[in-house]
């Protein structure tokens, strides 16, 4: 049975947030009932295409804009506290 595809497109004001990994591991993910897939991500006109078995909602959207930005969160805080914990680690003491 052939699978057929709908093409997803993703507005400016969305695209800016994910990087194509992020897309392509979010749709993995999102797809992987279907098996190795070729989404055909394309970045034209500050606009994320690809090609996925469905629709992905916007609400699916928002939800990999914001595990995006928990990872960033999680990120600048652990390098804050590796900043921290040298700067502590560096001081002499009197």
């Amino acid at each position: 049975m052939t699978q057929t595809f709908v093409l997803n497109s993703l507005t400016p004001k969305r695209t800016r947030y994910i990087k194509r990994k992020d897309l392509e591991d979010f749709l993995k993910r999102e797809f992987k009932g279907y098996g190795a897939l070729d989404f055909q991500i394309e970045h034209i006109n500050d606009r994320w295409k690809f090609y996925a078995p469905e629709i992905v909602t916007e609400a699916k959207i928002m939800q990999l804009i914001d595990e995006i930005e928990d990872r960033k969160e999680a990120a600048k805080a652990a390098a804050d506290q590796g900043a921290a914990k040298a700067t502590t680690e560096g001081k002499a003491e009197p």
